[in-house]
């Protein structure tokens, strides 16, 4: 998939596009999914890493960066 730039792109509809991951995952993957989605425009939330963050308080946090 993160090979595959017409494959992420068939998924998308608009041309906007926001990336969720986490502090641990960001720095192996976010690039990767930016260059594959240079013809959108990209907004992206890091959240912190861990269970403890897996809450409604974050969920709100993606809804209000939307």
């Amino acid at each position: 998939m993160l090979s595959d730039k017409t494959y992420l792109e068939k998924h998308i509809s608009g041309q906007q596009v926001m990336v969720v991951t986490n502090s641990k995952i960001e720095p192996l993957y976010l690039e990767k999914i930016k260059n594959l989605l240079g013809n959108f425009e990209v907004q992206v939330t890091i959240l912190p890493d861990g269970e403890q963050y897996k809450t409604l308080e974050t969920v709100n946090s993606i809804f209000d960066a939307l």
